[in-house]
């Protein structure tokens, strides 16, 4: 199995709160310069859940477009909304998307069983490839490992899954048991810094934030990892370790990435969803000073 890189894209906001295609267009040029292996455009790195049906609709068709096949875009389809997350979803898929990544429902929680219904009737009504987003921290809900083995036994079209989770032991024994139910299931971690575990349990590879930022590095270790080059992949996993301290500096990571790219000439708005846009210079400073750290590390 090839091991991949995909971009959960940042989406570029005008100042009234609407999407800046051309902004977020710019981004995409850049990843896919970068040599990316694909985009998942508004999924929490693109601040899904400020926008509506119709801007999520036009942004996802106009990234179908320019991307062209060249790379895979998997596309967030997630509404709380069940009908229009079906919806969205077919008309992207007709559009051209690759697949569409989908949130269990959150707010109220879930079971076991009200997820299956779930995404049963995603797969049912959907009419191309699902990835499951897992991400319990922002949904409240774990999927659990027998609903996803439940899922993908009858249902052909859930293709992978998504597992933003701290803890990776959970992804690991995903990754083991999917494949005696289906060896194409495709799993991939959710944290920049779980690639190589991922990879050692038989993953897929990463869906990375850290990708909108330095998609060259994230190419290059991804292309160690399938040379099987042990000294650059260890040497590439120090780097992102240390570029993990981002994270703290901010709570909206979308807001400290979109202002390091435009710092760096990037033709971006740096404008965030409300109430979520709040940065300072010296916040931006620290991040440029905790990237200047990591790309010294050299082995």
């Amino acid at each position: 199995m090839k091991y991949e890189i995909i971009t959960p894209l940042l989406t570029s906001i005008n100042d009234d709160g609407s999407v800046d295609i051309d902004g977020t267009l710019n981004l995409v040029e850049y990843v896919i310069d970068g040599g990316v292996d694909g985009i998942l455009p508004l999924g929490s790195a693109g601040e899904f859940t400020a926008f509506t049906f119709e801007q999520k609709r036009d942004l996802l068709k106009a990234i179908i477009k320019k991307v062209g096949k060249r790379i895979k875009v998997l596309a967030g389809t997630t509404s709380l909304v069940p009908q229009e997350t079906v919806e969205l979803s077919n008309e992207v898929i007709k559009c051209g998307a690759d697949g569409v990544v989908i949130l269990p429902q959150f707010y109220f929680g879930l079971s076991d069983d009200e997820a299956f219904e779930y995404f049963s009737y995603m797969a049912e009504n959907i009419d191309g490839d699902i990835y499951i987003y897992n991400y319990p921290a922002r949904t409240g809900y774990n999927i659990s490992i027998d609903v996803v083995l439940k899922l993908i036994e009858k249902y052909p079209n859930i293709v992978g899954l998504k597992d933003t989770i701290a803890e990776t032991g959970h992804t690991q024994e995903l990754i083991s048991k999917s494949r005696l139910v289906r060896d194409d299931f495709r799993v991939y971690s959710g944290f920049d810094n779980q690639f190589t575990a991922n990879i050692a349990a038989g993953g897929s590879g990463c869906i990375s934030g850290f990708s909108n930022i330095r998609p060259r590095l994230w190419a290059d270790w991804v292309k160690a990892a399938n040379d099987n080059n042990l000294d650059e992949i260890h040497k590439y996993q120090k780097i992102i370790n240390k570029m993990m301290d981002i994270y703290a500096i901010q709570t909206n990571f979308s807001n400290v990435c979109k202002n390091v790219l435009k710092r760096e000439g990037m033709k971006i708005n740096t404008k965030c969803m409300l109430p979520y846009d709040n940065i300072s210079e010296d916040q931006i400073d620290r991040a440029f000073k905790i990237l200047e750290d990591s790309e010294k590390i050299n082995g």
